[in-house]
């Protein structure tokens, strides 16, 4: 079998889990492919055979990772991923598997009036020019959101933006010094939105097409699955 393993706290449980059924002969033939450098280490410590995506035969049978936020908008799953800094490769890993099971808590699942307030939409830049795609982006969000930037009274993207209750930070490290860089060598731009976003799908197709933009934390369709873990103890399905 053929595993993508995911990124981030909830994906980490899954992993060292995997690892466990491994080392119990319960699952044999398994070969991984990570979605980060930090899964990866974690993954060989733990004796998982990982191979790059490139050296592993494609597709996947099944990638396990989590979301930062979970709505089943009609007979999509829509999710936010990337504010653990690996969304390019998440995403990447997960068109390229058979099914992508989600795993969250409850905590995590929006609805349609929420989608995109709970935190950052991330999106993964490259580093020259960054500035400019920044004023690009922000440009973008306020067309996408049905606004638009003042010239007659020398408004910037920004402050439209900030009309809008739109604002983009690039990611720093916890130190607050040094920007994140990902393992990709791209910077991440974190969008907060004080409105919900209302077409996940248009705001995805705007950004990504920015130039300078690698990839947007928005996943629209590929999982058709979520495991969702309750404080009870207890688990259920969200499906499409």
């Amino acid at each position: 079998m053929r595993v993508g393993l995911g990124t981030g706290s909830t994906a980490s449980f899954a992993v060292e889990r995997l690892a466990e059924r491994i080392r119990q002969g319960e699952l044999t033939d398994i070969s991984c492919a990570s979605t980060s450098e930090a899964t990866r280490k974690l993954a060989e410590s733990l004796g998982i055979n990982v191979l790059s995506l490139d050296e592993i035969s494609l597709p996947l049978d099944v990638t396990i990772d989590g979301a930062d936020e979970v709505l089943k908008n009609g007979s999509q799953m829509v999710l936010i991923k990337g504010r653990g800094g690996a969304l390019l490769r998440e995403k990447i890993v997960e068109v390229n598997s058979k099914a992508f099971i989600c795993v969250a808590d409850e905590g995590k699942v929006v609805q349609p009036d929420s989608f995109g307030t709970t935190g950052a939409v991330a999106l993964e830049v490259v580093q020259f020019g960054a500035q400019a795609t920044r004023q690009a982006v922000l440009s973008a969000v306020v067309s996408t959101l049905g606004g638009e930037v003042l010239e007659a009274e020398e408004e910037t993207p920004e402050e439209a933006a900030e009309r809008l209750g739109v604002s983009a930070v690039f990611r720093h490290h916890e130190n607050r010094k040094e920007l994140f860089v990902s393992d990709n060598g791209n910077l991440c731009l974190d969008l907060f939105f004080k409105r919900p976003i209302p077409d996940p799908q248009k705001m995805h197709d705007r950004l990504i097409n920015v130039v300078g933009v690698v990839e947007t934390g928005i996943f629209i369709g590929i999982s058709k699955l979520c495991i969702i873990g309750h404080s009870s103890g207890t688990t259920t399905r969200l499906a499409v």
